[in-house]
Protein backbone atom coordinates (compact mmCIF):
# COMPACT_ATOMS: atom_id res chain seq x y z
CA UNK A 1 0.00 0.00 0.00
CA UNK A 2 1.61 3.26 -0.80
CA UNK A 3 0.91 6.59 1.16
CA UNK A 4 -1.03 9.71 -0.16
CA UNK A 5 2.73 11.44 -1.42
CA UNK A 6 3.09 7.95 -3.50
CA UNK A 7 -0.01 7.64 -4.26
CA UNK A 8 -0.13 11.48 -5.82
CA UNK A 9 3.27 10.44 -7.40
CA UNK A 10 2.26 7.61 -9.01
CA UNK A 11 -1.09 9.30 -10.64
CA UNK A 12 0.87 12.04 -11.80
CA UNK A 13 3.22 9.86 -13.53
CA UNK A 14 0.13 7.61 -15.23
CA UNK A 15 -1.42 10.77 -16.16
CA UNK A 16 2.19 12.50 -17.88
CA UNK A 17 2.35 8.87 -19.34
CA UNK A 18 -0.97 9.31 -20.81
CA UNK A 19 -0.69 12.43 -22.18
CA UNK A 20 2.64 11.80 -23.93
CA UNK A 21 0.80 9.44 -25.62
CA UNK A 22 -2.25 11.70 -26.69
CA UNK A 23 0.37 14.14 -27.68
CA UNK A 24 2.68 11.36 -29.53
CA UNK A 25 -0.56 10.02 -31.51
CA UNK A 26 -1.48 13.52 -32.94
CA UNK A 27 1.88 14.29 -33.82
CA UNK A 28 2.36 10.85 -35.53
CA UNK A 29 -0.91 11.31 -37.27
CA UNK A 30 0.61 14.61 -38.44
CA UNK A 31 3.58 13.40 -39.51
CA UNK A 32 1.24 10.42 -41.54
CA UNK A 33 -0.41 13.47 -43.29
CA UNK A 34 2.60 14.73 -44.23
CA UNK A 35 4.23 11.84 -45.45
CA UNK A 36 7.29 12.37 -43.44
CA UNK A 37 7.91 8.76 -42.80
CA UNK A 38 11.25 8.83 -40.66
CA UNK A 39 9.37 11.41 -38.24
CA UNK A 40 6.73 9.30 -38.17
CA UNK A 41 8.69 5.82 -37.30
CA UNK A 42 10.54 8.00 -34.62
CA UNK A 43 7.59 9.19 -32.59
CA UNK A 44 5.89 5.66 -33.07
CA UNK A 45 9.22 4.25 -31.63
CA UNK A 46 9.52 6.88 -28.54
CA UNK A 47 5.60 5.99 -27.94
CA UNK A 48 6.58 2.31 -27.72
CA UNK A 49 9.40 3.28 -25.46
CA UNK A 50 7.54 5.19 -22.96
CA UNK A 51 4.92 2.94 -22.62
CA UNK A 52 7.22 0.09 -22.15
CA UNK A 53 9.17 1.85 -19.38
CA UNK A 54 5.88 2.42 -17.71
CA UNK A 55 4.30 -0.84 -18.17
CA UNK A 56 8.04 -2.61 -16.63
CA UNK A 57 8.09 -0.26 -13.53
CA UNK A 58 4.37 -0.82 -13.10
CA UNK A 59 4.92 -4.80 -12.96
CA UNK A 60 8.18 -4.43 -11.13
CA UNK A 61 6.84 -2.85 -7.94
CA UNK A 62 4.13 -5.34 -7.80
CA UNK A 63 6.10 -8.09 -7.96
CA UNK A 64 8.47 -6.63 -5.53
CA UNK A 65 5.59 -6.00 -3.07
CA UNK A 66 4.41 -8.47 -0.02
CA UNK A 67 0.91 -9.56 1.18
CA UNK A 68 0.13 -7.59 4.53
CA UNK A 69 -2.01 -9.56 6.71
CA UNK A 70 -4.36 -8.37 9.62
CA UNK A 71 -6.36 -9.94 12.46
CA UNK A 72 -9.29 -8.95 14.17
CA UNK A 73 -9.94 -5.21 14.90
CA UNK A 74 -6.90 -4.15 12.95
CA UNK A 75 -7.51 -1.07 10.37
CA UNK A 76 -6.47 -0.66 6.87
CA UNK A 77 -6.40 3.02 5.72
CA UNK A 78 -7.16 3.27 1.79
CA UNK A 79 -5.35 6.83 0.82
CA UNK A 80 -6.97 9.33 -1.18
CA UNK A 81 -5.04 12.76 -1.02
CA UNK A 82 -4.91 12.39 2.64
CA UNK A 83 -5.17 8.67 4.42
CA UNK A 84 -8.60 8.91 6.13
CA UNK A 85 -10.83 6.07 5.78
CA UNK A 86 -10.61 3.12 7.87
CA UNK A 87 -12.00 -0.74 7.57
CA UNK A 88 -11.27 -3.44 10.16
CA UNK A 89 -12.93 -7.15 11.11
CA UNK A 90 -14.98 -6.89 14.34
CA UNK A 91 -16.61 -9.72 13.80
CA UNK A 92 -17.12 -13.24 12.00
CA UNK A 93 -20.05 -15.84 12.37
CA UNK A 94 -21.39 -18.55 10.68
CA UNK A 95 -24.16 -20.24 9.84
CA UNK A 96 -25.78 -23.11 7.43
CA UNK A 97 -29.04 -21.04 6.74
CA UNK A 98 -29.93 -17.51 6.89
CA UNK A 99 -33.11 -16.00 6.76
CA UNK A 100 -37.03 -16.63 8.69
CA UNK A 101 -37.62 -20.60 8.74
CA UNK A 102 -40.04 -20.72 6.37
CA UNK A 103 -38.34 -18.85 3.61
CA UNK A 104 -34.37 -19.62 4.85
CA UNK A 105 -31.07 -19.43 2.17
CA UNK A 106 -29.24 -22.25 2.63
CA UNK A 107 -25.41 -22.07 2.01
CA UNK A 108 -24.01 -24.69 -0.19
CA UNK A 109 -21.31 -24.83 2.12
CA UNK A 110 -21.62 -22.46 5.56
CA UNK A 111 -22.52 -18.95 5.44
CA UNK A 112 -19.60 -16.82 6.95
CA UNK A 113 -21.16 -13.32 7.84
CA UNK A 114 -17.75 -10.75 8.41
CA UNK A 115 -19.01 -7.50 10.28
CA UNK A 116 -16.41 -5.01 8.68
CA UNK A 117 -16.06 -1.55 10.46
CA UNK A 118 -15.94 1.41 8.14
CA UNK A 119 -14.36 4.52 10.13
CA UNK A 120 -13.71 8.22 9.32
CA UNK A 121 -10.26 9.65 10.88
CA UNK A 122 -10.82 12.78 9.11
CA UNK A 123 -10.97 15.76 11.09
CA UNK A 124 -13.22 17.81 9.02
CA UNK A 125 -13.73 16.47 5.55
CA UNK A 126 -16.25 14.43 4.59
CA UNK A 127 -15.58 11.24 2.84
CA UNK A 128 -17.31 9.10 0.07
CA UNK A 129 -15.82 5.67 -0.30
CA UNK A 130 -14.87 5.19 -3.80
CA UNK A 131 -16.42 1.85 -5.22
CA UNK A 132 -15.70 -0.59 -2.55
CA UNK A 133 -15.48 -4.29 -3.25
CA UNK A 134 -14.56 -7.16 -1.32
CA UNK A 135 -14.36 -10.92 -1.71
CA UNK A 136 -12.56 -13.85 0.31
CA UNK A 137 -9.38 -15.89 -0.94
CA UNK A 138 -8.79 -19.15 -0.06
CA UNK A 139 -5.13 -21.32 1.08
CA UNK A 140 -5.01 -22.51 -2.67
CA UNK A 141 -5.84 -18.88 -4.13
CA UNK A 142 -9.61 -19.81 -4.78
CA UNK A 143 -11.61 -16.53 -5.15
CA UNK A 144 -15.17 -15.72 -3.49
CA UNK A 145 -17.60 -13.28 -4.04
CA UNK A 146 -20.40 -11.62 -1.31
CA UNK A 147 -22.86 -14.33 -1.72
CA UNK A 148 -25.98 -12.75 -3.19
CA UNK A 149 -28.32 -14.80 -2.07
CA UNK A 150 -26.90 -15.23 1.38
CA UNK A 151 -26.52 -11.12 1.61
CA UNK A 152 -30.53 -10.18 0.75
CA UNK A 153 -31.59 -13.42 3.00
CA UNK A 154 -29.62 -11.74 6.23
CA UNK A 155 -30.98 -8.10 5.33
CA UNK A 156 -34.53 -9.00 5.19
CA UNK A 157 -33.90 -11.22 8.25
CA UNK A 158 -32.64 -8.12 10.06
CA UNK A 159 -34.57 -5.63 8.45
CA UNK A 160 -31.59 -3.22 7.52
CA UNK A 161 -29.50 -2.82 5.08
CA UNK A 162 -26.24 -0.52 5.63
CA UNK A 163 -24.55 1.03 2.26
CA UNK A 164 -21.46 0.13 1.75
CA UNK A 165 -20.36 3.49 -0.05
CA UNK A 166 -22.49 5.68 2.29
CA UNK A 167 -20.71 9.30 3.10
CA UNK A 168 -19.18 9.62 6.66
CA UNK A 169 -18.94 12.75 7.97
CA UNK A 170 -15.59 13.30 10.22
CA UNK A 171 -14.97 11.16 13.04
CA UNK A 172 -18.21 9.15 11.97
CA UNK A 173 -18.67 4.75 11.28
CA UNK A 174 -20.88 2.24 10.49
CA UNK A 175 -20.78 -1.35 10.28
CA UNK A 176 -21.26 -3.61 7.04
CA UNK A 177 -22.13 -7.49 7.26
CA UNK A 178 -21.22 -9.09 4.40
CA UNK A 179 -22.34 -12.74 3.55
CA UNK A 180 -19.87 -15.28 1.78
CA UNK A 181 -21.19 -18.61 1.08
CA UNK A 182 -17.94 -20.73 1.63
CA UNK A 183 -16.78 -24.15 1.41
CA UNK A 184 -16.73 -26.80 4.30
CA UNK A 185 -13.59 -27.22 6.01
CA UNK A 186 -12.09 -24.16 4.09
CA UNK A 187 -8.23 -22.87 5.15
CA UNK A 188 -7.35 -19.79 5.57
CA UNK A 189 -9.81 -17.68 4.39
CA UNK A 190 -8.85 -13.86 3.90
CA UNK A 191 -11.16 -10.99 3.46
CA UNK A 192 -9.65 -8.57 0.87
CA UNK A 193 -11.41 -5.15 0.70
CA UNK A 194 -10.21 -2.71 -2.28
CA UNK A 195 -11.23 0.55 -3.90
CA UNK A 196 -11.06 2.44 -6.70
CA UNK A 197 -12.25 2.15 -10.43
CA UNK A 198 -10.57 0.90 -13.40
CA UNK A 199 -7.99 3.69 -13.36
CA UNK A 200 -6.21 2.37 -10.33
CA UNK A 201 -5.00 -1.18 -11.91
CA UNK A 202 -3.04 1.11 -13.94
CA UNK A 203 -1.84 3.28 -11.09
CA UNK A 204 2.33 2.14 -10.12
CA UNK A 205 2.32 0.73 -6.92
CA UNK A 206 -1.44 0.66 -6.19
CA UNK A 207 -3.10 -2.42 -5.03
CA UNK A 208 -5.43 -2.93 -7.43
CA UNK A 209 -2.79 -3.16 -10.30
CA UNK A 210 -1.68 -5.88 -12.01
CA UNK A 211 0.05 -8.21 -9.58
CA UNK A 212 -0.15 -6.52 -7.06
CA UNK A 213 0.18 -8.39 -3.37
CA UNK A 214 -3.13 -7.22 -1.30
CA UNK A 215 -3.28 -6.63 2.21
CA UNK A 216 -5.90 -9.17 3.41
CA UNK A 217 -7.66 -9.72 6.92
CA UNK A 218 -7.71 -13.37 8.76
CA UNK A 219 -10.83 -14.64 8.77
CA UNK A 220 -9.73 -18.28 10.38
CA UNK A 221 -8.89 -17.31 13.89
CA UNK A 222 -10.67 -14.77 15.14
CA UNK A 223 -11.39 -14.21 19.18
CA UNK A 224 -13.90 -16.36 20.61
CA UNK A 225 -16.65 -13.59 21.11
CA UNK A 226 -16.92 -13.30 17.38
CA UNK A 227 -17.75 -16.72 16.92
CA UNK A 228 -21.01 -17.29 17.32
CA UNK A 229 -23.95 -18.95 15.15
CA UNK A 230 -26.71 -17.39 13.65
Amino acid sequence: MIGALGRLASALALLGTMGGLVVGLIALAYSLVARNAARARSIAVGMASGLSLYAAALVLVSLASRERSLGFDQERFFCGLDCDLAYSVVGVRTARALGPQAAASRAHGVYHVVSVRVRSDAAQARIDPNEPRAYVLSEGGRYFPVSSLGQGALERAESRSESWDQPLDPGASYTKDLVFDLPVGIRKPRLVISEGGWMTRLVIGDENSFLHRKTVFRLDDPPPSARSGV
